[in-house]
This record gives structure tokens, C-alpha cells and sequence, in this order.
């Protein structure tokens, strides 16, 4: 419904750590909410605070759904995590 309305879709909220809508369904792991987000052109490279993007998260978490649909949409892999640990 936000989207038939022209919502912003990757705002960040720096309550959530810098998280974006997309950042929330790909730690979650929710395939059908990302595929939505990214065919409504939610941007795949935002990091986080932390340097984590949403395909790392999603990497990190086990989402091998979300991972790949992230992938074939564009995400970057050396965008991942670019911070030093």
C-alpha cells in the first residue's frame, strides 16, 4: 500500500542502526518482501553503521533465498562489508 503511494523506500532510520526497509526483510529473511523492495528500485548498496550491507546480512543470517534474488538484482559482493573488524 506505502508503494501505491510513492513511499520513499530506503530511508534510513538511524534508530534501527542506519537500517533500511530492505536491510529489516533481508535479516529477516523475508524473499517475497525483498523481491517487492527491489523491483520497486530500493537501492541494494546501503550500509549500515556497521559497514553491513543487506546481502551481507542476509549472507550472514542464512537467507540463501534473499541472497540470491538480492544477487541478481545487482548487489554489489565487494560492497558487502567494507570495514575494518
Amino acid at each position: 500500500m506505502l508503494l501505491t503511494f510513492a513511499a520513499k523506500i530506503s530511508p534510513l532510520s538511524y534508530l534501527q542502526g542506519g537500517a533500511t526497509a530492505l536491510h529489516l526483510a533481508a535479516q529477516q529473511g523475508k524473499a517475497d518482501v525483498v523481491r517487492l523492495l527491489t523491483e520497486a528500485g530500493a537501492q541494494l548498496d546501503i550500509q549500515r553503521t556497521t559497514g553491513a550491507t543487506s546481502l551481507y546480512i542476509a549472507s550472514e543470517k542464512g537467507h540463501s533465498e534473499v541472497v540470491n534474488i538480492l544477487l541478481r538484482n545487482g548487489a554489489g559482493v565487494d560492497r558487502a562489508k567494507n570495514v575494518s573488524q
